[in-house]
């Protein structure tokens, strides 16, 4: 207990984390809506798909939580969960010719983010950033 007493991070290093959580819970909610609405559409197809991505969220919000308390395991399964994500999009977007553009985008998007999350992981608390304190 001593030992997280002595580990600081930076106050936008913590509102970042609460944040991600807060919206990877929010997005989750929003795909486990759209389970019941693509149910009711009779699109099957869809649906595990739709569920790949919700299980990529709730691994997020897994993820922030470890890295909350200090775990360095936390931002390897947030980039497990972004990379599944990123194929699910893919693949559930990638039958529609329209968005193809769009589809390669935000796949890329979420599987380059954890680099993102990497980098702000980075961000200094009296001379020693929060990826140094993580074990």
């Amino acid at each position: 207990m001593n030992e997280l007493v002595t580990r600081k991070r930076n106050v936008f290093v913590s509102i970042w984390l609460w944040l991600m959580m807060l919206s990877y819970l929010f997005i989750a909610v929003v795909n486990i809506y759209g389970i019941f609405v693509w149910k009711n559409l009779n699109m099957e197809e869809t649906l595990s798909v739709i569920s790949v991505i919700v299980f990529a969220h709730i691994l997020s919000i897994i993820s922030v939580m470890f890295l909350l308390r200090w775990k360095k395991i936390g931002f390897w399964a947030l980039c497990t969960s972004h990379i599944i994500g990123a194929f699910a999009w893919y693949f559930f977007f990638i039958s529609v010719p329209q968005i193809n553009i769009f589809t390669i985008s935000t796949s890329t998007a979420i599987a380059i983010f954890p680099i993102v999350h990497w980098a702000i992981l980075q961000i200094k608390k009296e001379g020693v950033s929060c990826w140094k304190n993580l074990k």
